[in-house]
């Protein structure tokens, strides 16, 4: 074995992984470790920042029953025997009472991630349309009046409903969720404000999340009221930009063309007032959600014309930090694949070797890596800049049932599980990271299933390497790609989750696991 990474591969493959990585923690000699020495520190500016939390535009809107109880309640949908007649049904929570949504709950989970030791919040701010009220760029609820079922008929056939009674339901669901945010406008409450606000009252460091292409509307252009209005020009879209066409749903691939100048001056825009008008002190693009930017393969002048609007959003962090007298930290969250991200415009190597960028967030989508390759990605991207390991809420897509509440998921939620974050962290740091962000950690709780929530303890100190030594730890495989069994991927979508009797969410388990 010649890397750190050979060795957690071999690892996952034998039934002794369980106590052969704890043993490397604990300075155990093998070959991995003697060829491979500590990662560099992290930049000076990123030393405080080893803990990150990333929710997304509707992370404090998932549930509040649990974070606003005084006003919120969930009532019970009757169980159909008939829907499951060999087991136990469980009691699916179906229908959130009460309100109005108020800034508390956005300060109640702060809170929560503050008492659980992290110390930098990045905060989702848009989909493809902003979230909060921009001042700039179209919003998720313009055009919205209270109860107007019609707004959000467009986006049923996204979340796969067709037949009337499921896009009906749907309706129900999405219109008591988008009513949440209504309750905050209607109050004059900017909530992507608010939770700079709460960060700073509990000392976490509030950065900002951007995401740069995202296309949870890509079955409905014209009619969903996620997408924001460039998106229907079809001259402003990616023509051949699907990886795979036997792989991926090629719609699904056409987003936002950054070839455009209309695409960067919009999404300019936006980052513009998030890093001028709001009291945040760091910048992600995310490019993972959707992994689109230019036409592959980039020619070196669209690689350039990209590298230099990055440069430009450096500009602006920059120019924060003098007028504020603090660190405005640039990264982007991606793909694990340089290469291809260098193939769709964006040279993250450049941009971290020169400079730009001081941090990347490596990730696959949705299901976390356990064995991405962070020694390698050292290499690549130099010395100075910080490298995170993102841990996902999926664990993989094997199939996993719990015959006492009656439950088969198609997918293990790893918040759930303080085996699984030790251990998954654990092979993070054996490949060199300088911290741990957390993704979709969040996702668990809104399915509102029986006995199962994400554990938010286990956060605390994870992010050190000597934290884990000598703990419980719970490897798994990895998984990628489409499944072979399509009836669990059709189980596990969105759309199936939310099409079952009793599902909450209205867009995923909501629009962030999704903001998946």
């Amino acid at each position: 074995m010649n890397t750190r990474r050979d060795f957690i591969r071999a690892g996952a493959l034998g039934a002794t992984a369980s106590s052969l990585l704890p043993a490397l923690l604990h300075g155990a000699p093998t070959a991995a470790s003697s060829s491979a020495g500590p990662g560099p520190a992290p930049k000076r500016s990123l030393q405080a920042h080893r803990n990150l939390f990333n929710g997304d535009s509707c992370v404090f809107f998932y549930n509040p029953e649990i974070y606003q109880p005084e006003d919120f309640t969930l009532v019970p949908e009757p169980v159909d025997p008939a829907a499951a007649p060999n087991v136990r049904a469980p009691a699916r929570p179906a229908v959130l009472k009460g309100g109005p949504f108020k800034a508390k709950t956005i300060h109640r989970y702060v809170d929560t991630l503050a008492d659980n030791g992290i110390d930098t919040f990045l905060v989702n701010a848009n989909a493809s349309r902003a979230w909060y009220p921009s001042k700039v760029i179209p919003t998720i609820l313009d055009g919205y009046q209270r109860g107007d079922r019609e707004f959000f008929r467009g986006h049923a056939i996204c979340q796969g409903l067709t037949d009337k009674a499921g896009e009906e339901k749907f309706i129900d669901r999405i219109m008591s969720f988008m009513n949440l945010y209504q309750d905050l406008l209607d109050a004059k409450v900017d909530w992507l404000a608010e939770a700079a606000k709460a960060c700073r009252a509990r000392q976490i460091s509030p950065w900002v999340s951007i995401r740069m292409n995202d296309f949870h509307g890509h079955k409905n252009i014209e009619g969903s009221f996620f997408n924001v209005p460039l998106l229907k020009d079809p001259a402003m879209r990616l023509q051949r930009s699907a990886y795979s066409p036997t792989m991926h749903d090629p719609a699904y691939r056409n987003g936002l063309n950054y070839e455009k100048a209309e695409v960067r001056a919009l999404m300019f825009a936006q980052i513009k007032e998030v890093v001028e008008d709001y009291d945040y002190e760091g910048l992600e693009l995310d490019w993972l959600r959707n992994p689109l930017c230019c036409e592959p393969n980039a020619t070196p002048a669209t690689i350039a014309m990209m590298s230099d609007w990055i440069r430009e959003v450096r500009e602006l962090t920059q120019r924060r930090s003098r007028r504020t007298g603090r660190p405005y930290p640039l990264g982007l969250r991606i793909p694990g694949k340089l290469e291809t991200m260098k193939s769709i415009g964006l040279d993250v190597a450049t941009l971290c070797r020169e400079g730009t960028l001081d941090f990347v967030s490596p990730s696959n989508f949705w299901c976390t890596s356990w064995e991405m390759p962070h020694d390698d990605l050292r290499r690549a991207l130099g010395d100075s800049v910080t490298i995170y390991g993102v841990v996902e809420d999926g664990a993989n897509f094997l199939p996993a049932r719990s015959p006492e509440h009656g439950l088969t998921q198609n997918i293990r939620y790893i918040s759930a599980s303080r085996e699984m974050l030790h251990a998954n962290a654990a092979g993070k740091h054996a490949l060199g990271i300088d911290g741990i962000e957390w993704y979709n950690f969040y996702c668990t709780d809104p399915n509102r299933l029986p006995g199962f929530t994400s554990d938010y303890t286990p956060l605390r100190d994870i992010h050190r390497p000597e934290f884990l030594r000598g703990r419980p730890k719970h490897y798994t495989f990895s998984t990628g790609g489409r499944l072979r069994d399509s009836s669990a991927v059709r189980n596990h979508s969105p759309a199936a989750r939310d099409a079952r009797p009793g599902a909450q969410s209205p867009l995923s388990p909501a629009h962030g696991c999704g903001t998946r």
